[in-house]
């Protein structure tokens, strides 16, 4: 159970910084 946690969480924490480097290239154009 606390595996699976784990793991989703660092997806979610991966999607975000990948949302964030879009966004912030978006912005800097």
């Amino acid at each position: 159970m606390y595996e699976m946690y784990k793991r989703l969480r660092s997806q979610s924490i991966r999607k975000v910084t990948f949302a964030m480097h879009i966004s912030g290239q978006i912005q800097g154009r």
